[in-house]
């Protein structure tokens, strides 16, 4: 019997595991450091294919929009959809639930992705965990960039995120792609390929001191790849729909006027 007791207290010593409690430990309730609820404009709309950062800028009552939009309701749940004034255009919707991690970190489980319009039609439900997203508001809109829950690292992603920001307002001609040559590396490339491809043949850039930083896809157009050479950043653009990318070349933009 003496035994016996010996082995219970053991076992209730081992059952000190976090999640052994968490069977039985009460939900503490989060309270964030934002509130989300509302209608936004959104960068990309969020579905089972999650992108580094989505940007969301607060719609007044009443507002009327076309193009990406995004409403987070008080009850946990999403929806994500894209409009416009044509009716030849291809349109999706994406519904799912917001779970906050904590008051600072988000994560997003895509439940139904829906196509309509000219194109492909399809209707399912991926289910999808899209992993963790940091949360910071700056004045007029509220960035999601994907996190790991490392606060440094969360610190160092909105900084080159910024970085990509900063270029996005020098470049106001983004659209105009013809000082950069370009070449062809494939729609669903590896950023890491993408650079090595813009990069191919320059003398200036030894691949194997280049380091991938960070991307964000701007204006649903291109993305801008933000890497770092021997302690120098510099960025590489991609076509969305081409797949095409090139080294920017600050000397070889045309300037405003």
């Amino acid at each position: 019997m003496k035994s016996l007791i010996l082995l219970i207290f053991a076992f209730l010593a081992c059952s000190k595991d976090p999640q052994v409690l968490a069977v039985n430990k009460p939900a503490v309730a989060i309270k964030p450091d934002i509130k989300l609820d509302g209608r936004y404009s959104i960068n990309l709309l969020i579905t089972d294919a999650p992108a580094n950062e989505y940007i969301l800028q607060f719609v007044p009552a009443g507002g009327n929009f076309y193009g990406n939009s995004a409403v987070f309701k008080s009850d946990g749940t999403f929806t994500t959809s894209y409009s416009a004034d044509c009716g030849n255009d291809c349109f999706t919707l994406s519904e799912g639930r917001y779970i906050w991690a904590d008051a600072t970190h988000i994560r997003f489980i895509v439940e139904r992705v829906k196509v309509t319009g000219d194109c492909n039609h399809k209707d399912y439900a991926p289910k999808k965990d899209l992993g963790l997203y940091a949360v910071r508001a700056e004045s007029n809109k509220v960035i999601l960039a994907m996190s790991n829950g490392n606060a440094a690292k969360d610190r160092k992603i909105l900084s080159w995120s910024k970085k990509i920001d900063e270029f996005d307002k020098e470049t106001y001609n983004i659209y105009n792609f013809y000082p950069i040559p370009l070449r062809p590396a494939g729609i669903n490339s590896t950023d890491a390929h993408m650079v090595a491809v813009a990069l191919k043949g320059n003398s200036a850039f030894n691949i194997d001191d280049v380091r991938v930083l960070y991307s964000k896809i701007l204006r649903s157009y291109f993305k801008a790849i933000l890497f770092e050479h021997k302690g120098q950043q510099h960025i590489v653009l991609c076509t969305m729909h081409s797949g095409y990318v090139g080294l920017y070349d600050p000397e070889k933009w045309p300037k405003e006027k």
